[in-house]
C-alpha cells in the first residue's frame, strides 16, 4: 500500500509540475507527451497497486469469513485452512477469529496472543465490544460461539451479494445451482467445477474427480486448472487407483492411443526382464565359483529392481505424463504440485528436493505471496538446522499449508491423505529415532571381572574404544582400565518380524513394505536377513539369507488380516536365527496390543538376541519397552506408519554394532551396583546385583511348567521331543540335565538360561529336574515341571493378596499354584502388583473347580519358589529399574492388614 501511495504521489507531483511549467513544456510536443506519459505511468502503477491491495484485502476477508462459518460447526481443520490462506490478517476480526480457533483447540497461550492482537487492532466501538466478549466466551457453549462468530462476520463487512456465493463453499449448494444462479452470484469461471472436484475427492471418487478435472482444464486451460488436474492424478495414484486412457477420454478428448503403445512397450520390457531373471536363477543353481555367484546375485538384484520400476511406470504412467503436462510451468505452485507427484510415485527424496529447491528459487524471492515464501524458508531451515522442529504443531501446519497452497480455494487439499502423509514424512525427517548407545547384556560369571555388551551407532562406540570424551563408572568409582572390542553391523544376522494383522491392512502395510524395501536395499553386504510375518500366528516368509532380490520379492507378497500374537512372532523370529552367528538382532514391529509370554523374550535374551521394538497406532508401549529392556534393545515409538521408513533407516545405523567392554571391579563392598558410561552427549546405564555371581548354580523356574497328558501322548505318537528353557543363575557351569530321569540334551547354555530337549517318556506328577556341574556335584529340583492335568482357577485369595489366572492342583492339604501368574494387593503403602514365575504353595483343605475363585484364609504363610518381578502398575516400579526383586525360596507371610515377603534362606524381609 505504501508503494501505491508513492506512485500516486509521484503522478500528482508530475501533474503539478506540468501545470506550473506548462508554458515551457507545451512549447515542445515531445516534452508534453513525455510528461503526460510519465504521469500516466505513475497513476496506472499506483492504481494497479491499490486495486491489487484492495483485492487482496477483500479476498482475505472472504477467507476469514469462510473460516468463521466453519467454526460455527466446530470444524477446526477447515477453519484453520481458510485462516492460513488469508494473506491480510492485521485487523481485529481476523485476530478475533484466530483467537476463537485456538480456544477451541485448547491452545491457551496462542489464544492469549491473538486476543492481545485483537485488542491492539480494535479502534471502533463494535471492535472494542467484541474484544470484551472474547475474554469471557465459553467455546463449549454453542450459542456463545455462534454469537461471537456472528459478531466477527458483521465486522468483516462481506457484501450481501457475495455471501450466497461464499456459502456454496460451506453448504454444498453449488450442486443444485444452474447457470443463471451461477451468473447471478458473480462466480468466476470454473469456480463451481473446482468445488465439485474437491467434493468428489473428499468422497474418494477419484475417477469422477479426474473426469471433471479433465473437462475443466480443457475448457479453461489456465495454470490453476492444469495444476489441479495434475494434483488429482497424484491423489488418485497415491490412493491405489490405476488410471487408463479411457479415464481421460472425456469432452473433446479422444482416447490417447500412445498410452496403450507405451504401456505395451513397458510390459514387453518387463517380460524380457522376468525371462532373464529366470535364466539368472537357473545359472545360480549351477554356479560354482564365489565370483560367479556374486556376479549373478548382483544381476538378480538389478533385474528385480528393474522389474519393479517397470511395473510402477506402467501402473502410474499418467503420473509421469502429468510431469510433462506441467513442464512449462515454473511458479512456486507448479514446484509444489511436482513435489506431490513425486510423493505419489514413492520417490520421497525427489519430493523433498523439489520443495527445498522451491524454497531457494528465484520465484520464492520474487513472489508477492510473502507468507508462502516465509513458510518455505521455515521448511528449509528445518532441514538445515539441528533444532527440534518435529515436536511443533505449528511446523506441521506450516508443511500442510505449503502443500495445499496451490489450491487455496479447495479445503480438501489441506486434509487429503497425500497431504497428511507427506506432512508426517517431513515431520519424521526431523526426528531422531533410537538411543545412540544401550547396554544390551552383562556377564558376571567371572566377577569381579565384569563383561558388558553395548549396542549403538558405530561412531559413538568407536569413541569408547578410542577413549575419546568417555567416562566409565562402576557404582561410585571411575573405571580407568578397561578393554573394548568392537564388532560392526556389517557382520550380523537380522530377523525382521512384522505385524500383518487386520489393522495393518491398507496404508500401514503399504508404508511397511516401502520401509522394508529401503531397509533391505540399503543393507550392508554380509548382513543376512530373515523375514517373519505374524498375526494370530506367525509364518516364516523368508529364511535367513543375503539374497536381497528374494527378500524384495517376498515383501511384495505380504498382506494384512487376523489378530495380533506377538509371542508367536518372537518365537518364529528366534527360530529363524537358530543357525545365525554370534551377532543376532531382531526388529519387531507392531501397531497393536497383545498378551505376551515373557519366557520367550527371556529365552531370546539368553540366546544373545537383541530385540529392537517399533510401535505406532494403539500399540502397548509398556509391553514393547519391556521386551526391548529385557533383551538390551531399543524401543522406538512412531506417531504413524508413515514414519516407518525413517525408523528403519535410523535403526539400520545401530543394529549389529556391538561393543564388548571388560573391566575388573576393585571396590566390591556394594551388592546392588550399576554400570554407567557417557560418550560426549550420550550415556547408558545398567543396574546389576552381584549375589548371583558369587552363588552356586541354581534353577528358579521352567518356561513350560505344565506338561499335560495330552502333550505327552501327542509327542510320543509323532516322535517329537519337548523343548523348554530352564532359568536361574550361573547356569553356564552346568554340564548335564535330566528331567524325570530322562537325559536331556543341552541345546544352548547361558548364565541365566538353559535350553534343553528331552524325550516325552515321562511319568505323571512332579518331575525331578537334576543338574550336574562340571566338578561332578549335582543339584535336584522337584517342583519345576508337572506332568498331568491341572485346574485353571480365576483367582486365589490368601491374606490381603490375590493370585490371578493360575494353574493349580491339590497336594494333600495344600494348594499348589504354578507357572506364570500375577499376585496383587493393596495396602497403606500403595498398590502391590507382582509377576511370579515358579510355584506358590498355600495350606488349603477345600475342593477346587475349573475357573473358580478360591479364598484360602486371612492369616497364611505361602511358600514360594521361583522369581518375582515388579509389574508396571506396582507403586514401587521405576521405569528403567531392575524388574526382578527376588529369586529362590521365599515365604509370603500374610496377616490381616499386612503382608510381607521373607527370603527363606536368609530370613530377611524384602
Amino acid at each position: 500500500m505504501i508503494a501505491a501511495i508513492i506512485f500516486l504521489a509521484l503522478g500528482i507531483l508530475t501533474l503539478v509540475l506540468m501545470i506550473l511549467l506548462r508554458k515551457k513544456i507545451f512549447k515542445s510536443a515531445a516534452w508534453a507527451i513525455s510528461v503526460i506519459a510519465v504521469a500516466a505511468v505513475f497513476f496506472t502503477a499506483g492504481g494497479m497497486k491499490i486495486s491489487g491491495r484492495v483485492s487482496e484485502i477483500r479476498d482475505s476477508r472472504e477467507k476469514i469469513y469462510l473460516g468463521v462459518m466453519y467454526l460455527k460447526s466446530y470444524d477446526r481443520d477447515s477453519a484453520s485452512f481458510y485462516f492460513n490462506a488469508a494473506s491480510v490478517t492485521d485487523n481485529c476480526p481476523s485476530a478475533a477469529a484466530k483467537y476463537l480457533l485456538e480456544k477451541m483447540r485448547g491452545n491457551e497461550l496462542s489464544a492469549r496472543l491473538y486476543l492481545d492482537a485483537a485488542e491492539s487492532y480494535a479502534k471502533k466501538d463494535e471492535e472494542l465490544d467484541l474484544v470484551d466478549i472474547l475474554g469471557g466466551v465459553d467455546v463449549n457453549d454453542y450459542e456463545q460461539v455462534e454469537h461471537v462468530a456472528d459478531s466477527i462476520e458483521d465486522l468483516l463487512k462481506i457484501s450481501e451479494k457475495r455471501k450466497p456465493a461464499l456459502d456454496l463453499y460451506i453448504n454444498g449448494g453449488w450442486s443444485t445451482a444452474d447457470e443463471d444462479d451461477i451468473k447471478s452470484l458473480g462466480l468466476r469461471a470454473g469456480e463451481i467445477e473446482r468445488l465439485e472436484i474437491s467434493d468428489l475427492l473428499s468422497y474418494g471418487d477419484y475417477g469422477g474427480a479426474l473426469s471433471e478435472a479433465v473437462k475443466l482444464a480443457d475448457e479453461h486451460s489456465n495454470e490453476k486448472n492444469r495444476l489441479l488436474l495434475a494434483s488429482v492424478i497424484a491423489e488418485g495414484s497415491y490412493n491405489g487407483v490405476i488410471y487408463t486412457a479411457k479415464d481421460f477420454a472425456t469432452g473433446e478428448h479422444k482416447r490417447d492411443q500412445s498410452v496403450t503403445k507405451e504401456k505395451e512397450k513397458l510390459n514387453d520390457a518387463r517380460e524380457d526382464a522376468e525371462n532373464e531373471l529366470k535364466s539368472v536363477e537357473m545359472s545360480l543353481s549351477g554356479a560354482k565359483s564365489d565370483s560367479a555367484i556374486q556376479r549373478l546375485n548382483q544381476r538378480k538384484l538389478d533385474l528385480t529392481e528393474e522389474i519393479n520400476d517397470l511395473r510402477k511406470r506402467s501402473d502410474k504412467i499418467f503420473v509421469y505424463r502429468a510431469f510433462n503436462a506441467i513442464a512449462d510451468l515454473h511458479s512456486l505452485n507448479a514446484r509444489i504440485v511436482r513435489a506431490r507427484l513425486y510423493f505419489a510415485l514413492d520417490e520421497y527424496d525427489k519430493c523433498v528436493k523439489e520443495l527445498l529447491d522451491a524454497a531457494q528459487s528465484v520465484e520464492a524471492r520474487l513472489t508477492p505471496d510473502r507468507r508462502l515464501a516465509g513458510l518455505l524458508s521455515q521448511l528449509s531451515s528445518a532441514y538445515e538446522s539441528e533444532d527440534s522442529y518435529y515436536g511443533s504443531d505449528d511446523f506441521r501446519e506450516c508443511v500442510k499449508e505449503i502443500l495445499s497452497s496451490p489450491f487455496d480455494d479447495l479445503v480438501f487439499s489441506a486434509h487429503s491423505r497425500l497431504t497428511d502423509d507427506l506432512a508426517e514424512r517431513v515431520m519424521s525427517d526431523q526426528k531422531v529415532y533410537g538411543e545412540s548407545i544401550q547396554v544390551s547384556g552383562i556377564d558376571l560369571s567371572r566377577y569381579p571381572t565384569v563383561t558388558l555388551n553395548i549396542t549403538g551407532k558405530e561412531n559413538v562406540l568407536q569413541q569408547i574404544v578410542d577413549r575419546k570424551e568417555v567416562l566409565v563408572k562402576d557404582t561410585h568409582y571411575e573405571i580407568t582400565s578397561y578393554t573394548a572390542e568392537l564388532s560392526s553391523g556389517t557382520d550380523c544376522d537380522v530377523s525382521v518380524v512384522a505385524d500383518v494383522s487386520g489393522s495393518m491392512d491398507g496404508e500401514p502395510l503399504r508404508n511397511l513394505k516401502q520401509a522394508l524395501n529401503e531397509f533391505i536395499s540399503t543393507s550392508s553386504d554380509g548382513v543376512s536377513i530373515s523375514l517373519v510375518e505374524f498375526e494370530s500366528y506367525a509364518n516364516l516368509v523368508a529364511p535367513l539369507t543375503d539374497d536381497k532380490a528374494t527378500l524384495l520379492a517376498k515383501i511384495d507378497e505380504l498382506y494384512g488380516g487376523g489378530g495380533t500374537d506377538i509371542t508367536s512372532g518372537i518365537r518364529a523370529g528366534m527360530e529363524s536365527l537358530e543357525d545365525a552367528g554370534a551377532n543376532k538382532v531382531m526388529l519387531l514391529m507392531t501397531d497393536g496390543q497383545s498378551s505376551i509370554d515373557y519366557s520367550v523374550v527371556d529365552e531370546a535374551a539368553a540366546r544373545g538376541i537383541v530385540i529392537h521394538t517399533i510401535g505406532f497406532g494403539g500399540v502397548d508401549s509398556e509391553l514393547l519397552q519391556e521386551i526391548a529392556d529385557r533383551t538390551g534393545g531399543q524401543f522406538v515409538l512412531a506417531d504413524s506408519s508413515s514414519e516407518l521408513v525413517n525408523v528403519y533407516a535410523s535403526l539400520q545405523q545401530i543394529i549389529g554394532n556391538s561393543l564388548k567392554v571388560e573391566y575388573t571391579v576393585t571396590e566390591t563392598e556394594d551388592i546392588n551396583r550399576y554400570f554407567f558410561v557417557s560418550v560426549g552427549e550420550y550415556s547408558a546405564y545398567r543396574d546389576y546385583v552381584i549375589e548371583s555371581a558369587t552363588n552356586e548354580p541354581t534353577l528358579w523356574y521352567s518356561s513350560k511348567s505344565l506338561i499335560t497328558s495330552g502333550d505327552v501322548d501327542y509327542n510320543t505318537r509323532w516322535g517329537y521331543n519337548f523343548r523348554i528353557s530352564l532359568y536361574g543363575a550361573n547356569l553356564s557351569k552346568v554340564e548335564t540335565v535330566t528331567v524325570g530321569g530322562v537325559q536331556a540334551t543341552v541345546r544352548s547354555k547361558y548364565d541365566n538360561e538353559l535350553s534343553i530337549e528331552f524325550a516325552p517318556n515321562l511319568r505323571a506328577g512332579w518331575q525331578d529336574v537334576r543338574i550336574k556341574l562340571f566338578d561332578g556335584t549335582e543339584q535336584s529340583y522337584d517342583r519345576l515341571i508337572y506332568v498331568g492335568d491341572a485346574v485353571r482357577l480365576n483367582s486365589v485369595s490368601f491374606g490381603d493378596l490375590t493370585a490371578y489366572s493360575v494353574s493349580a492342583l491339590k497336594d494333600g492339604q495344600n494348594l499348589i499354584m504354578f507357572g506364570e501368574f500375577d499376585v496383587e494387593g493393596e495396602s497403606d503403602h500403595g498398590v502391590l502388583s507382582l509377576r511370579l514365575y515358579g510355584t506358590l504353595t498355600v495350606p488349603y483343605s477345600g475342593s477346587i473347580e475349573e475357573y473358580a475363585d478360591v479364598t484360602v484364609g486371612t492369616s497364611v504363610n505361602a511358600e514360594c519358589y521361583g522369581q518375582i518381578r515388579l509389574n508396571y502398575d506396582d507403586d514401587a516400579y521405576q521405569d528403567g529399574s531392575q524388574c526382578a526383586i527376588a529369586s529362590g525360596s521365599m515365604v509370603f507371610e500374610c496377616k490381616p492388614g499386612s503382608s510381607r515377603i521373607v527370603m527363606a534362606d536368609r530370613g530377611d524381609e524384602i
